[in-house]
């Protein structure tokens, strides 16, 4: 069974747009906090752009690896070499930036140690420093373990019906171990089971499904539209139970609020997988591939941005001044993704697809 890997598509380069633009916008309103500091549904947005960015991952990530998986472990290593490859020099580019910042706020350097091997929320909750590496530290967890696992248990794309009893397995054990956590350490929404690894296994799982259903059955434009018709229904469901109460103790938006998000964005993606650049506008396609490309960098680029805004204390007292801080928070992190990209990441990307090509076919 023949597979292009790596052709680029339109649909889910808008959903990666997306989910970058989401989180930032939504972090940028704390520019607006002294004004409005009942920000819960930006709370959830900005959780609901990470999220797509899971859904994605176990989309495109888990696929290359369902299509790559076989008996022995020889395609393990070229697998790990290019995703290291993808995320490592940002994250640790990113990691030294942080750190000049944090010098420069507090005067002191902070303990990193567990940011060097992804542990800062391996089964606790991060810390404040380099806040946005909670979800690079799960999609880490994720890289390193998936072929292992995929290996053990034979899961892949020629034999889905083994494949999908395990990962349904591994979606009820995420559940099991958000519930501990909920139950016998009582961590809250926002910086527990949102952020803990452990309790997050399935955040990557659902995108994994749905990559492993689409190749397994020929799905008719009827089958992709109802697919992704459920998603506002279960994105619905998330939305009111994280508005309904106090989310951080509220059993049921701690077990199911991600449950729920994570299953309606990965039905997006199959319909949006078919979504081709040649059914819309030039310039819409080129405006979409350039967010989509830089979406990783500005995920990192975007709260260093506001941190050094914050260590400048320009005002934000009235509308007027949050607003054009707002406006060039977004322009100046947008500009500064497209050099990281251009200039490190990119350069980076080339090199590792002449070391280590992708898998074309099996």
């Amino acid at each position: 069974m023949a597979r292009v890997i790596g052709k680029r598509r339109l649909g889910l380069d808008v959903l990666r747009a997306t989910a970058a633009l989401t989180v930032v916008m939504a972090h940028g309103g704390l520019f607006f906090y002294s004004l409005w500091p009942s920000q819960q549904v930006l709370w959830l947005l900005a959780s609901w752009g990470v999220d797509l960015f899971f859904a994605l991952s176990g989309f495109l990530i888990g696929g290359i690896l369902l299509d790559a998986a076989r008996h022995d472990s020889r395609w393990i290593v070229n697998f790990w070499n290019r995703r290291w490859l993808r995320t490592l020099p940002n994250y640790f580019l990113f990691l030294l930036i942080n750190l000049l910042l944090a010098w420069a706020a507090l005067g002191d350097w902070p303990d990193v140690r567990l940011h060097l091997v992804f542990a800062q929320n391996l089964a606790w909750a991060p810390s404040s420093f380099f806040p946005e590496s909670w979800s690079l530290a799960i999609e880490e967890v994720f890289y390193l373990l998936a072929p292992i696992v995929f290996l053990l248990f034979g899961v892949r794309a020629a034999r889905p019906y083994r494949s999908l009893i395990v990962l349904i397995l591994l979606v009820i054990l995420a559940h099991w171990l958000r519930w501990q956590q909920i139950i016998e350490h009582g961590v809250g929404w926002h910086e527990g089971i949102k952020k803990i690894a452990i309790a997050r296994v399935d955040a990557i799982l659902y995108g994994v499904i749905l990559a492993l259903i689409v190749r397994w059955r020929a799905l008719s434009e009827r089958a992709l539209t109802g697919l992704a018709a459920i998603a506002p229904i279960l994105l619905f469901a998330a939305a009111f139970l994280f508005l309904r109460a106090d989310a951080d103790t509220d059993t049921y938006a701690r077990l199911w609020c991600f449950s729920l998000s994570g299953l309606g964005f990965a039905l997006l993606m199959p319909l949006c997988s078919a979504i081709r650049a040649s059914t819309v506008e030039q310039w819409f396609t080129r405006a979409v591939r350039a967010m989509a490309a830089w979406s990783f960098a500005l995920y990192l680029t975007h709260l260093p941005v506001m941190r050094i805004f914050d260590l400048l204390h320009l005002a934000r007292d009235t509308w007027l001044r949050a607003s054009a801080l707002f406006v060039i928070y977004l322009m100046i992190s947008i500009a500064l993704a497209a050099l990281v990209f251009r200039y490190f990441e990119a350069p980076i990307l080339r090199w590792r697809d002449r070391r280590f090509p992708a898998v074309q076919s099996r």
